[in-house]
C-alpha cells in the first residue's frame, strides 16, 4: 500500500509541475503579446501628435491667406516671416507655442525657389526616433507696390513637421 500511495504522489507532483510549466509559458506568450500590443499603440500615439501638430501649423491663423472662399491649406510668408520674427523674439510667445507644438520641428520647403524656411525647433535632448509628416501646401506672397497695387505670387511647398520623441 506504501508504494502505491508514492507512485499517486509522484503523478500528482508531476501534473501540478507540468500544470505550472504550462502557466509559465502562457504568462510569458500573454506577457509578449502585450508588450507588441503597448509598442504598436505608442507608435499610433506618436504618428497621431505628429498628425496632429501638422493640422496644427497648417490651419494656424497667425499665417493662413486671407481667402475669400476655400482653396486647400495656403500660407502667407509675409505673415509667416513676420511670426516667425515674433517667435523669436517673445521669449512668452515662444513659450506658449512650445507647449503648442511640443518636442519638434517645423519649416517649409518651397519646391520652385528650392528654399526652405525654418519656423519652430525645439529638438527632444535624447530623442530616438523622429516621425515627420510632410503636407502639400500653396505659399502666397502678397506685395503691395507705390500705387496700392496688389502683387500675388505663389508657389508650391511642402510644410514639414518632424516629431521627436524616445
Amino acid at each position: 500500500m506504501n508504494r502505491k500511495s508514492q507512485i499517486k504522489m509522484t503523478e500528482t507532483i508531476s501534473i501540478l509541475v507540468i500544470f505550472f510549466v504550462l502557466m509559465l509559458f502562457g504568462f510569458m506568450f500573454y506577457s509578449n503579446f502585450q508588450k507588441r500590443a503597448l509598442l504598436t499603440e505608442q507608435q499610433e500615439l506618436i504618428a497621431k501628435r505628429a498628425v496632429v501638430n501638422s493640422l496644427k501649423t497648417t490651419f494656424l491663423n497667425e499665417f493662413r491667406c486671407e481667402q475669400t472662399e476655400p482653396s486647400g491649406t495656403c500660407i502667407d510668408l509675409v505673415k509667416f516671416g513676420i511670426f516667425k520674427n515674433n517667435l523669436e523674439l517673445d521669449d512668452e510667445l515662444e513659450a506658449y507655442y512650445s507647449n503648442v507644438f511640443s518636442t519638434s520641428r517645423i519649416y517649409i520647403v518651397d519646391i520652385i525657389k528650392n528654399t526652405t524656411i525654418n519656423l519652430y525647433d525645439n529638438p527632444r535632448i535624447n530623442y530616438t526616433k523622429l516621425t515627420s509628416v510632410q503636407t502639400p501646401v500653396l505659399l502666397r506672397n502678397v506685395t503691395y507696390m507705390l500705387n496700392n497695387e496688389r502683387v500675388t505670387w505663389d508657389s508650391f511647398g511642402v510644410l514639414h513637421v518632424d516629431y521627436y520623441h524616445k
